[in-house]
C-alpha cells in the first residue's frame, strides 16, 4: 500500500517574524536564489560570516542586503512547503533601511 503525504499544517505558508505591514515588499528565497546562483552563494557566505545566528532575522538581513546591494530591513517572514516537490521555503517581506 502506497502512503500519501498530506500534512494539512504546509497547506499554506506561516509567519516566523513580524507581520504584513505597508510597505513592504515580498520575495520567495527559491526564487532569489535560482534568479541569481552566484550572487545568492555571494550573500549566504556574508550572512554566515556576520554575528547573527543562522536563520535569524539579523541572518537574512544580511542575506538580502547583500543581494541587492542596499541595506535591507526585514520586517516579515514566512516559511512554508512546496508541495509539489516537499522542499521548504522562506517569503521575505522587507524594505530599504533608511
Amino acid at each position: 500500500m502506497a502512503y500519501r503525504y498530506s500534512a494539512t499544517d504546509n497547506d499554506s505558508p506561516k509567519t516566523v517574524y513580524g507581520e504584513v505591514s505597508e510597505g513592504l515588499s515580498y520575495n520567495y528565497s527559491d526564487r532569489l536564489i535560482t534568479g541569481d546562483w552566484d550572487k545568492s552563494e555571494l550573500s549566504f557566505e556574508a550572512a554566515k560570516a556576520s554575528k547573527y545566528p543562522i536563520d535569524s532575522c539579523g541572518y537574512y538581513e544580511v542575506f538580502l542586503s547583500t543581494y541587492f546591494d542596499r541595506p535591507i530591513e526585514i520586517g516579515h517572514i514566512q516559511t512554508g512547503c512546496n508541495l509539489s516537490n516537499g522542499f521548504s521555503y522562506f517569503i521575505f517581506g522587507y524594505k530599504d533601511k533608511i
